[in-house]
């Protein structure tokens, strides 16, 4: 826009000027310049010369700068000048405002977050902490708030009517429960009811997010980053997008009800949260969801009998780790589950194979109370 505003002008400053204007006053340096070897005296040397000038003159009072060198003598002259100037204050008024709106034209989410990196950067410094240590807090915050914006996502999720915000929640966090393979077999309903419960929770990287003997209070899945679990301080496994850890003492599947394992953040890592009360409200309400945990949970131990009815070595892991993928990919290929709704009477009937009953046996007795 300058480059055509500078040249538009130039030329009808040129055209305002030629030939007797402001050319004539031009002659001692167009004379200096050809001596100086920058043109020679023919007519597309002097033109040449003639349109320089005119485009320098229009910057220079454009721009408010006016060095004085080049003046307007006839009235023509002097009315494109005034226009030229009026045009160039208008312009860069309009420029100016446009910067400044851009460069504070921040929303709340994004001074908060610019607020916060600066007060946790000032005290990092204010109290020497090592440079690595810097590097992995701003880190941690880079990835809690990718888009360099806090909101209290409580607070709004809370003010809105239950039905927009059970909508909102199933968006944020449907395409996560998609991945893991123990809610695969679980109706629509019962995903919709899970992500309402699913809460956000960051661990940087070297962090302990559980402890073995700890008293269980939430399961969690995995949806960014790398987890590790250990037992009696061996190595276990790597969980990643989609894995899910915690649910041992949950789901009754330990003798005194207490955490097995431990898990430590390997890689800044992001967790979806459901607390340990919410999953025994999902089994109760949701007999979908009840019937692929008892299925796969029933996978998981009679796999570790058949490796004692064959006498052979058992691992830590197999005992302690369940693979829900391997049970889920079995589950896929040995049943055919067929779910017939009755919504009035609330009634949920759930087929598989010849084993109807285990449809109605529920899980919920395995909670420690």
């Amino acid at each position: 826009v300058l480059w055509f505003q500078w040249v538009g002008m130039a030329c009808i400053w040129f055209l305002a000027g030629y030939p007797d204007g402001w050319v004539a006053d031009q002659s001692e340096l167009l004379q200096l310049h050809i001596e100086n070897g920058g043109g020679d005296e023919s007519t597309l040397g002097v033109l040449w010369f003639q349109w320089v000038a005119a485009f320098y003159f229009a910057i220079t009072t454009m721009s408010t700068i006016g060095f004085g060198d080049i003046t307007a003598d006839s009235a023509n002259e002097r009315v494109v000048a005034s226009v030229c100037m009026v045009l160039g204050c208008v312009f860069f008024a309009m420029l100016t405002g446009t910067i400044t709106r851009v460069l504070s034209n921040q929303t709340a989410s994004q001074v908060r977050f610019d607020d916060m990196v600066d007060e946790l950067t000032q005290y990092m410094e204010s109290r020497n902490v090592p440079r690595e240590v810097r590097f992995k807090v701003l880190n941690f915050y880079m990835l809690r708030f990718p888009t360099m914006k806090i909101f209290d996502e409580t607070a709004i999720l809370n003010d809105l009517p239950e039905g927009l915000r059970n909508e909102i929640s199933t968006f944020l966090y449907k395409d996560m429960v998609e991945t893991v393979p123990i809610l695969k077999h679980i109706s629509d309903e019962a995903k919709t009811s899970l992500c309402r419960v699913l809460r956000p929770s960051f661990h940087a990287q070297g962090i302990r997010i559980t402890a073995e003997g700890e008293e269980p209070d939430a399961l969690y899945i995995v949806r960014f980053g790398c987890v590790t679990l250990s037992a009696g301080g061996k190595f276990l496994c790597d969980l990643k997008q989609g894995d899910i850890f915690g649910e041992n003492a949950i789901l009754g599947m330990c003798e005194d009800g207490m955490r097995t394992r431990t898990a430590v953040a390997k890689s800044m890592s992001e967790l979806c949260v459901i607390r340990a009360e919410e999953v025994k409200q999902l089994l109760i309400r949701h007999k979908s969801f009840q019937w692929a945990v008892q299925r796969m949970c029933k996978m998981h131990i009679a796999s570790i009998d058949r490796v004692v009815q064959q006498n052979k070595q058992l691992s830590l892991k197999a005992v302690l780790c369940v693979d829900w993928k391997k049970h889920c990919t079995k589950l896929d290929q040995d049943v055919v589950v067929t779910c017939l709704r009755d919504e009035r009477a609330g009634i949920n009937r759930w087929y598989a194979d010849n084993d109807r009953h285990d449809a109605a046996v529920g899980i919920v007795g395995s909670f420690r109370k």
